[in-house]
């Protein structure tokens, strides 16, 4: 009889050991899938790129590329990336940060060639105001109106 007892409860103790293991693991995994979905979280909202507007220059040489940087959990993001490229290669890039109480869209900003087309102008249109960037492909000079 005292055998029987013995071998019960290394059955028990055997059983509540892979109990704590068991839990130690779903824990672990918890932990592990919280923090992806946090570091998702944290790369949507602030790194995350998505493509507003493009244009390219009447040869097709250069190109000016506007993607919105970041998401914002009520309206739009607040920044945006201006990619200017050349030949394929971006030569420049420039953020601006446009503090909108509205929804970033892309009839915000136009793109005008100059007709050497080594210059650009953006147009970013906000709530009341107009703002214009100039961009020069010959000198890579970046002036804000």
């Amino acid at each position: 009889m005292n055998n029987l007892n013995s071998n019960e409860n290394f059955i028990v103790a055997d059983v509540k050991k892979r109990i704590k293991k068991t839990l130690k693991m779903l824990i672990l995994g918890f932990f592990v899938a919280f923090f992806i979905l946090l570091s998702y979280v944290v790369y949507w909202g602030f790194f995350e790129e998505s493509l507003l507007t493009s244009k390219l220059s009447p040869s097709g040489k250069s190109e000016v590329v506007i993607n919105e940087y970041g998401n914002d959990f009520v309206g739009g993001s607040d920044t945006i990336k201006i990619y200017f490229k050349q030949d394929g290669i971006t030569k420049q890039t420039k953020k601006v940060d446009v503090s909108l109480m509205e929804s970033n869209h892309r009839e915000r900003y136009n793109i005008v060639w100059s007709s050497d087309e080594n210059r650009v102008l953006i147009s970013m249109v906000f709530e009341r105001s107009i703002q214009g960037l100039k961009y020069n492909f010959s000198t890579r000079d970046i002036e804000f109106d």
